[in-house]
């Protein structure tokens, strides 16, 4: 997502997060609110309703969140400001140690941008990328026992 959150639905999708604390009360479980977020994709330009990719307990943990989250946390991604003063380029040649990436499917949510994941590749030494076809952003949810079997598999390499 990245910089390229300006002009997007994400961007409608986030300006909409901070309305949607006060919709209930916490506890109440999901909120019809949440029930109703959807975003334009920009890949695809088609309207995705957060209930086609999240089920049931990512929705009601969603709405806990979201009576926790202060308002003004939106803010800088509505702007286009979030990530002003913050360049990967220059970080990322300070990491020094095997990294592992874990990417999502970009044509399902995933938000992780194959040039990110290049640019890891490139100046990062030791990179190991374990991608999830058909899985979105929630990949500890949606693939949780491929990860559970990646991550010991990637320490014992290091």
């Amino acid at each position: 997502m990245g910089e390229l959150v300006i002009g997007t639905g994400w961007q409608n999708y986030f300006r909409g997060c901070p309305t949607l604390r006060q919709s209930e009360l916490p506890g109440s479980g999901t909120t019809s609110a949440v029930k109703k977020m959807s975003w334009e994709d920009p890949q695809t330009q088609k309207t995705i309703q957060l209930t086609s990719v999240r089920d049931q307990a990512a929705l009601r943990f969603m709405t806990h969140c979201l009576h926790r989250l202060d308002p003004k946390t939106m803010e800088p991604i509505v702007k286009g400001t979030w990530l002003k003063g913050y360049a990967l380029s220059d970080f990322i040649e300070k990491i020094h140690c095997p990294v592992l990436l874990l990417q999502g499917d970009p044509d399902n949510g995933g938000t992780l941008l194959d040039d990110d994941v290049s640019l890891f590749c490139d100046q990062v030494e030791h990179v190991v990328v374990k991608t999830f076809p058909g899985a979105g952003h929630l990949l500890h949810q949606l693939r949780l026992t491929e990860i559970l079997q990646t991550i010991p598999l990637f320490l014992e390499s290091i």
